[in-house]
């Protein structure tokens, strides 16, 4: 009698293991309370499968998703918007007026910085910031990151590091999803200590000023301000702007006319004229400031583009001050333009210019707004 119950159960075991065996698809095999070992899984938003509830087959929720999709306009905890557009423009924008919250030169932003800075920064910047991180010096880096102490990126302004950082540049990928806002500009303020440490070592006019490390932080950081040779020191903030010691407001930039024409691959017609929004000159001067670079090195690839294209580039005034001197500010804002497409190597043939003050108006003169408007540079299929 024993023989036989030891065999009913060894066969009776026997055949619910085998059984438990054929698991396979959706079929999770012959387990005991298998919805505590094996949870079902469904894809986000994707079509539920029905569940019993009182002996009805019914769908998780109306729409028949295995999820409710957030309201409109949700956004993730602690997300914070970022309005500069990863373009040339944006870039520029960023660098005039984004400004750094934290000063570097404070005992607690400094130490959390450094952490930051050597946790991710400095396996190819180095932790000296002199570009000799590990990855570069066994020669596995691809293309080595520019040192911190390069004149170019000495006067880069740290909005357009943050631009940098939040995008990614060149080899650099973004850092935007493994670094939140605060701990990016902690980073950037360590970088502006980096170089203003090393400005005090080798820089001249610094070392015969006998200025300290972090008075030279407080002249390059901040809007706007950057490294320049001769700057002076103690605690005096670098110049503003893109002129040569002139203090310019920061430009603002809209979107560009010769992108819409990119976009709309269309050929253009004599006589159409086209505005450069986003030319820029010293105030009462024609004086390109370096902003304008973008928009012109635009116009220039355009002209490349189209070998048979002519313009005459036209300079616009308002109606305030002179009538003659505007006329001529017009036509030497107009060669300005004429000079660099030339040195873009645009041939002299197919280009022209003229001034035109306040002859053509765009919009009234009676308000700030419309002199505005009339103060352009445009340019005119010949």
């Amino acid at each position: 009698m024993r023989k036989n119950t030891l065999l009913t159960v060894v066969v009776t075991a026997g055949a619910l293991l085998l059984g438990g065996c054929r698991a396979g698809g959706d079929f999770t095999g012959r387990e005991y309370m298998p919805d505590m070992a094996h949870s079902e899984a469904y894809e986000y938003y994707s079509p539920s499968r029905p569940v019993m509830v009182d002996g009805q087959q019914i769908n998780l929720f109306a729409d028949g998703k295995s999820a409710r999709e957030p309201v409109k306009g949700t956004i993730p905890r602690g997300f914070m918007p970022y309005h500069f557009p990863d373009t040339p423009e944006g870039y520029e924008q960023a660098g005039l007026q984004l400004t750094n919250p934290y000063n570097a030169t404070k005992a607690a932003v400094l130490e959390d910085a450094k952490v930051l800075f050597n946790s991710n920064c400095a396996i190819c910047h180095g932790e000296k910031g002199d570009a000799k991180g590990y990855i570069v010096t066994n020669g596995k880096y691809p293309a080595p990151p520019p040192s911190y102490f390069e004149d170019r990126v000495l006067n880069l302004s740290e909005g357009k590091m943050f631009h940098s950082v939040h995008y990614g540049k060149n080899m650099m990928g973004s850092y935007a999803g493994q670094l939140n806002k605060d701990e990016r500009w902690k980073i950037i303020a360590y970088v502006k200590k980096l170089q203003a440490e090393y400005l005090a070592s080798n820089d001249s006019i610094a070392k015969s000023a006998n200025a300290t490390a972090d008075d030279i932080y407080n002249a390059i950081t901040g809007v706007n301000k950057f490294y320049t040779k001769g700057m002076s020191f103690p605690k005096v903030a670098a110049a503003t702007g893109s002129v040569a010691g002139a203090a310019e407001p920061p430009v603002v930039f809209v979107e560009s006319e010769l992108d819409k024409l990119a976009k709309e691959r269309r050929e253009l017609k004599a006589g159409e004229v086209i505005k450069l929004n986003n030319v820029f000159f010293a105030t009462g001067k024609f004086d390109l400031r370096k902003e304008s670079a973008i928009e012109l090195d635009k116009l220039a690839e355009l002209m490349k583009s189209k070998p048979t294209l002519k313009i005459e580039i036209d300079g616009h005034t308002d109606n305030q001050g002179d009538a003659k001197a505007n006329l001529a500010l017009s036509n030497n804002r107009a060669k300005a333009v004429y000079d660099y497409l030339v040195s873009k190597g645009i041939d002299k043939a197919r280009l022209a210019f003229k001034g035109y003050g306040a002859t053509k108006p765009a919009a009234d003169n009676a308000t700030e707004e419309g002199r505005a408007k009339n103060r352009r540079t445009e340019f005119k299929v010949l």
